[in-house]
């Protein structure tokens, strides 16, 4: 026990982020946790299942001391709650009530199709921007070897028969020798901006600014609200099944998103409830949602089934995203051949037009 005490590596994995498990690691861990919690192993036994499992060798430290605090007689919950910078806080939440409620099992099977499917949307954007920064980053080592091998072969050619160098392709080679000329400044440069960058997307001021972004970038924006709109009726879908009332559920909610706007939100609407507001005339009134997600709220709250027009809302906006993202994929490949088209046009056709210069030089 001394010994497993002696391995609490908190400090490090709630520093490092490389160490937090990712999402799709956490929806295992509670597919896991729930399949042997209903086979009725004993306590010990399942955490030593999972770490005997598990490959990342700082998760299997963290259940280690999670055993340990249970076997010392904490619940499951305390055991995790020294965890909040690994562990998403909704999940260690959502533990904490399925251990008061009795239904546990319940909440971490809820709890494994919540971060599944996370996980799906995270890994559709992704592959949805891998295209265009591959097919860029190709773009750039075409023009730097343009600009290096080929182009300057042309230059000296001008150069022999006394042949006028075009406008454009003086100015991308004058653009490229600078380049070539502050290499290292420009390295510098990027580096500090990038550190900059970090910084001030970390502060509250950056984290607003990111935020307000996000919501009001052209189509990017309505993906990004569709994803908190699932999140608020996955979240309250789970925390109704557990029997927690709406307020509760509410707040636990508002504190899931790492978004102090939706945060900001979500709060006054439980100050409007606890004020006497109905539930939907509060999400109304704080513009969270559209006039479906409002209606929806409205009839459940009318006919005492706000957790199956929840459960209505999660397979509406599931389907409604599923639709954004296959759209978003189709429109991407499009317009970056459109971007990169033009921009490697004008690369090539300062690439070419010192040919014509030679060809009117010779003539």
């Amino acid at each position: 026990m001394i010994l497993l005490k002696k391995l609490d590596f908190r400090f490090i994995c709630g520093k490092l982020p490389f160490m937090k498990p990712n999402i799709s690691t956490v929806a295992i861990l509670c597919s896991k946790l729930s399949i042997m919690f209903s086979s009725g192993i004993g306590i010990s036994k399942i955490f030593d299942n999972i770490e005997i499992q598990t490959k990342n060798i700082y998760l299997k430290y963290i259940l280690r001391d999670i055993k340990y605090e249970i076997l010392c007689g904490n619940s499951i919950y305390y055991s995790m709650k020294k965890f909040r910078k690994v562990f998403p806080s909704y999940m260690i939440e959502m533990i904490g009530i399925g251990e008061e409620a009795g239904r546990l099992e319940d909440v971490l099977k809820e709890l494994s199709k919540y971060y599944e499917y996370q996980h799906r949307i995270y890994s559709n954007l992704k592959s949805a921007l891998i295209y265009p920064v591959i097919t860029f980053t190709t773009a750039i080592c075409i023009i730097i070897f343009l600009m290096s091998s080929i182009m300057p072969g042309f230059i000296d050619l001008l150069a022999l028969n006394n042949a006028e160098i075009p406008l454009l392709t003086k100015l991308i080679i004058k653009i490229f020798e600078a380049s070539k000329e502050y290499t290292f400044h420009i390295i510098i440069f990027i580096i500090i901006g990038i550190i900059a960058g970090y910084r001030y997307s970390k502060s509250i001021k950056g984290i607003n600014t990111i935020e307000k972004i996000k919501l009001r970038t052209p189509y990017f924006g309505r993906i990004y609200n569709q994803i908190i709109l699932l999140k608020i009726v996955s979240s309250m879908k789970i925390l109704n099944f557990a029997g927690v009332n709406i307020l509760k559920a509410l707040d636990i909610t508002s504190k899931t998103f790492n978004n102090n706007i939706m945060e900001k939100k979500m709060d006054s609407c439980v100050k409007r409830i606890k004020d006497g507001e109905g539930i939907n005339s509060a999400f109304s009134n704080e513009k969270i949602g559209n006039e479906l997600f409002v209606s929806m709220i409205e009839i459940g709250e009318k006919t005492g089934k706000l957790d199956l027009m929840f459960e209505k809302l999660q397979l509406i906006y599931i389907d409604n995203l599923k639709r954004s993202l296959n759209l978003l994929m189709k429109f991407v490949e499009p317009v970056m051949i459109v971007f990169l088209s033009i921009f490697i046009g004008i690369f090539v056709i300062a690439a070419i037009m010192p040919v014509f210069s030679i060809m009117d030089s010779i003539s």
